[in-house]
């Protein structure tokens, strides 16, 4: 049978930093860029995974940074940690 988890995406918090940084940002500042509702804490809390950022957050994201939505994620089939059963 086949293991239909193998096509799941899965969020990568290193992706927010990596934009942010590679803009020179701090944290303050990229949460000025999304506009109300986000605070540099927030931004702190999905860089480090302890908080999962929104779909709606997500495209806010890739609107005032224009990068591709897909950036935010792994493919689970790409690492060891998967698994298929039997």
């Amino acid at each position: 049978m086949k293991n239909t988890a193998n096509n799941m995406q899965r969020f990568n918090p290193n992706s927010i930093k990596i934009i942010r940084t590679t803009k020179n940002l701090t944290l303050e500042a990229f949460a000025e860029t999304l506009g109300d509702g986000v605070s540099r804490q927030l931004v702190w809390q999905w860089e480090n995974g302890a908080q999962v950022p929104s779909v709606p957050s997500l495209l806010r994201i890739v609107n005032a940074h224009h990068v591709p939505f897909d950036i935010f994620f792994e493919h689970s089939g790409t690492h060891s940690e998967t698994h298929n059963d039997p």
